[in-house]
C-alpha cells in the first residue's frame, strides 16, 4: 500500500505551518484518512491534516489560546 509515514507528514505540516510538532495521529476527513499533525505555533494549537495516500495537505485548523469564547 503506497502511502507517505508519519516522518513525512510531519515534514509537509511543518512547511506550512512553523512550530513544535505536539502530536500526530490519524483521522479520517471527506472520506479518506489523513494524518492529523498537531503544531504547536508561538502558542496557538495548530492543526495540519496531511492527506496518507498522496502527501497533500488537505487543511488546517487553528485553535488560538485567546480564543477561548466564541464571539458569533
Amino acid at each position: 500500500k503506497a502511502g507517505i509515514t508519519e516522518e513525512e507528514a510531519i515534514k509537509i505540516a511543518l512547511k506550512r505551518v512553523d512550530g513544535e510538532v505536539t502530536d500526530i495521529e490519524i483521522e479520517r476527513k471527506q472520506g479518506n484518512e489523513v494524518y492529523a499533525v498537531e503544531i504547536d505555533d508561538d502558542g496557538d494549537e495548530v492543526d495540519v491534516f496531511v492527506d496518507i495516500e498522496t502527501g497533500a495537505v488537505v487543511g488546517t485548523e487553528r485553535d488560538s489560546e485567546e480564543d477561548e469564547e466564541d464571539d458569533d
